[in-house]
């Protein structure tokens, strides 16, 4: 997928600030590790991993850690683009079915 090529782990890059676009109280990216993610319906999906940016310094996703047996995918990082996830109530909320997010990249860091 060319959209991975193009990311680099925030921790490569350094703390960068969200853009306006992306509506949260968060002063760095590296406050949304361990967040967790979760479905429409509430059930936990994970928790954010790193934050991706691409070249530019731009978020564009995050890995996030799939809980243990969802969705049989044990110990996966998959990579949710920032459009798939809104910030809500403290946590990240993705209105993605789990067949979404099943085929969703995996990440290998």
């Amino acid at each position: 997928m060319r959209l991975i090529q193009m990311i680099i782990p925030l921790a490569l890059a350094g703390a960068v600030a969200l853009p306006a676009s992306a509506q949260t109280d968060f002063k760095s990216l590296r406050e949304i590790n361990d967040i967790d993610v979760v479905a429409a319906n509430g059930e936990r999906v994970g928790e954010v991993e790193e934050v991706l940016i691409d070249q530019s310094g731009t978020p564009v996703a995050v890995s996030v850690d799939l809980d243990s047996g969802f969705l049989d995918l044990d110990d996966d990082d998959v990579i949710f683009a920032i459009d798939q996830l809104s910030f809500e109530n403290g946590r990240f909320v993705t209105s993605l079915t789990e067949a979404e997010v099943e085929a969703l990249p995996r990440y290998d860091d």
